[in-house]
């Protein structure tokens, strides 16, 4: 699809994190050249997604694992 996703993970643990697809879609879909960087600093905190002009700050979602 021609877009581009960057992602940072501070740390070396290992751990699952859910954002919601339909909104962190839209943020992909609407980035200029359709490049983001994502930061995520801890599996319950918020991340990070920026593009070019943009930065944006999106909550994980709670899953039942």
């Amino acid at each position: 699809d021609g877009h581009k996703i960057e992602v940072s993970v501070a740390g070396k643990a290992k751990a699952k994190i859910a954002f919601d697809p339909v909104k962190f879609r839209d943020l992909v879909s609407q980035a200029p050249e359709g490049n983001v960087v994502m930061k995520v600093g801890s599996p319950s905190g918020p991340a990070t997604v920026k593009d070019k002009d943009t930065l944006h700050v999106i909550m994980p979602m709670f899953i039942q694992w």
